[in-house]
């Protein structure tokens, strides 16, 4: 699915530069609130996401992650870089496209949330 620009209901951007996989600096404080937000009664800590074509440097590639955090979540589908994620939630989809500096004009992808009987 191709979004148009104005179908995004959240648009965040992360330039934090934090040294370890944590971070507590503001700039990532404001990226997970919005992120939480737009996910809204979907979040389900400790849930297995299920992502369709993620936008790395050199292929998109799918496949399933667990997050116990919005913070798991968020890095489940961004990269370890400066970004812009867009989304718009769709009852149980996620409709995402990522910005990053080997994907400057973004590609869309998709988010769901695994069943419980899917994991098995």
């Amino acid at each position: 699915m191709i979004m148009k620009p104005t179908d995004w209901t959240t648009e965040v951007t992360n330039v934090c530069t934090c040294e370890t996989d944590w971070c507590d600096a503001d700039c990532w404080n404001d990226v997970t609130y919005f992120v939480g937000m737009e996910l809204g009664d979907l979040w389900e800590e400790g849930a297995t996401w299920y992502v369709d074509g993620l936008p790395l440097w050199n292929r998109d590639v799918s496949g399933s992650f667990r997050a116990d955090t919005i913070d798991d979540f968020i890095r489940g589908i961004t990269v370890k870089d400066v970004w812009t994620l867009r989304l718009r939630r769709e009852g149980d989809i996620v409709n995402a496209m990522l910005s990053h500096h080997d994907v400057p004009t973004g590609r869309s992808f998709t988010i769901t949330k695994k069943a419980d009987s899917d994991d098995q």
